[in-house]
């Protein structure tokens, strides 16, 4: 729940920007090494300043394809595919997608 804080993201491609804020990569990103702490036992207070530090990688625009695929037939197998694809975006190993998904 959100009771005082908003942000708002605007431009080019948010259904890719949002993957990204949506995958778990992402959220472990937030939990491990950016929070403002917790909220509760499955939130995350997310700062601002983690936005500018989180790099966004080069889409191929075969990536940007397949996301937008997916999302068009949005499921539990989808969000694993997609995020299988951010995985391979950002170089994360076999090893570090066992941690994150655990």
């Amino acid at each position: 729940m959100c009771l005082d804080t908003a942000r708002i993201i605007t431009g080019n491609d948010l259904d890719i920007i949002i993957s990204v804020l949506n995958s778990k990569l992402f959220f472990y990103a937030i939990k491990t090494f950016y929070g403002g702490g917790g909220l509760g036992e499955n939130g995350v207070r997310m700062k601002h300043t983690f936005f500018e530090n989180f790099p966004m990688p080069n889409f191929s625009d075969k990536n940007i394809t397949d996301i937008k695929f997916l999302l068009s037939r949005l499921s539990e197998e989808s969000l694993d595919k997609i995020d299988k694809i951010i995985f391979e975006c950002y170089g994360i190993e076999e090893n570090e997608i066992k941690h994150i998904n655990n």
